[in-house]
């Protein structure tokens, strides 16, 4: 009983772990995807005029 119980918990921890299918955890899929849209989002206030061409470069920097 105990092993069943171990595998289950295993299985549990890497599907977990494996859930977007890329081989990378999930919790990193996530965080590339939250840079994308960061970096969408700085472009659309560069080009409104809210920030400089300065200010995005550094921003892009930092996102990197």
């Amino acid at each position: 009983m105990m092993i069943i119980l171990f595998l289950f918990i295993a299985f549990l921890i890497y599907t977990q772990v494996n859930q977007n299918g890329s081989g990378q955890p999930a919790f990193v899929a996530r965080r590339s995807s939250g840079d994308s849209e960061a970096l969408d989002i700085v472009k659309d206030r560069l080009s409104k005029g809210e920030i400089s061409v300065e200010e995005f470069e550094q921003i892009k920097k930092n996102l990197s």
